[in-house]
């Protein structure tokens, strides 16, 4: 299960020896992105997200300083400056606000404690959060997709729906709290469960 894990998150970097394996397409950000106007920065931003899901990881296992993983693990991405510095927030905000954030989805986790997620769904989770909490200029719709993208991806189709409950409940109440604040792109006013009759 472990293996499986460090495969799908794919650190491609002779310092981890041999701890992670190459992720097969995901070495060249280049190779990956459209030349095509919007549709370019999210997929940009989707990168940059995955990369920061990895480097998070490696962050919690390795004990290296946020700093040196920053430096070796995102340098592909300083050519783009708004992706790099997207990134490069979101992993530091991750990691600050950590203590918060967690304490936000433990209250939304009935009948589990945080300590026994999967190592991937709190981190994608805690990502998650801090997007929603901290990014006013992303929509909150944007960012629960993003996230269960991410679960599904690196950890099962399971953690996606995991995921979405998780972050629409955080989403509903920082909103009827008051604490959800969204300017420009960012502003939206529902919730992204299905109403019921």
């Amino acid at each position: 299960m472990k293996e499986d894990i460090i495969v799908k998150i794919g650190l491609a970097h002779p310092i981890w020896d041999g701890l992670f394996k190459i992720l097969k397409g995901t070495d060249s950000i280049e190779k990956e992105i459209p030349n095509s106007g919007f549709k370019e920065v999210v997929f940009k931003r989707r990168l940059a997200r995955e990369r920061v899901l990895q480097m998070l990881y490696a962050y919690e296992l390795s004990g290296n300083t946020a700093e040196f993983i920053l430096s070796d693990l995102f340098s592909e991405f300083q050519s783009d400056k708004e992706t790099y510095e997207f990134g490069k927030s979101l992993f530091l905000n991750v990691i600050k606000y950590a203590d918060e954030l967690d304490r936000m989805i433990a209250s939304k986790i009935k009948n589990w404690e945080i300590d026994r997620l999967a190592l991937i769904d709190k981190i994608v989770l805690r990502m998650g959060v801090c997007e929603l909490k901290y990014y006013p200029e992303i929509p909150p719709k944007v960012t629960i997709n993003e996230a269960i993208e991410l679960a599904k991806k690196f950890s099962s189709e399971k953690s996606g729906k995991f995921v979405n409950g998780v972050l629409d409940a955080i989403y509903n109440e920082l909103k009827e709290t008051g604490q959800l604040f969204k300017q420009g792109r960012g502003l939206i006013d529902k919730s992204f469960r299905k109403e019921r009759d």
